[in-house]
């Protein structure tokens, strides 16, 4: 089966990144991408994409905030969250509300892929 993939990241270049690893590797579709969590949110409501992979500081409100409204909505998709924060704090509270996985900035390809492949195998 073809997961499909919706990317929240403030930096395109890191967007355009993680787009190109699920597609050059036959992760899935990415069905579309976001600068920030209001219009993330939105898109994800209409898109409702399997794997979800948001950044943890976003403009307008935070990926934790996002998991958190999407959740409480009744979206049952997985989140992996990709961010260059290192506060053990802020990871375990990403982790209780709800996301799966956590990949640390910058972007390693093998570990995406690894984390991605996991995901989908649970």
């Amino acid at each position: 089966m073809n997961d499909n993939f919706y990317i929240v990241d403030d930096d395109e270049s890191i967007r355009r990144v993680l787009k190109k690893i699920i597609i050059d590797h036959n992760l899935g579709d990415v069905l579309g991408d976001a600068g920030e969590g209001l219009k993330a949110i939105s898109e994800i409501k209409k898109y409702n994409p399997d794997i979800v992979l948001v950044d943890l500081l976003l403009p307008s409100i935070d990926g934790i905030t996002l998991v958190s409204k999407l959740k409480e909505e009744g979206f049952g998709g997985v989140f992996i969250m990709i961010s260059q924060v290192s506060s053990k704090d802020m990871i375990s509270k990403a982790y209780k509300m709800g996301i799966e996985f956590y990949i640390h900035k910058p972007i390693n390809v093998v570990e995406v892929i690894s984390v991605i492949k996991n995901v989908k195998e649970k």
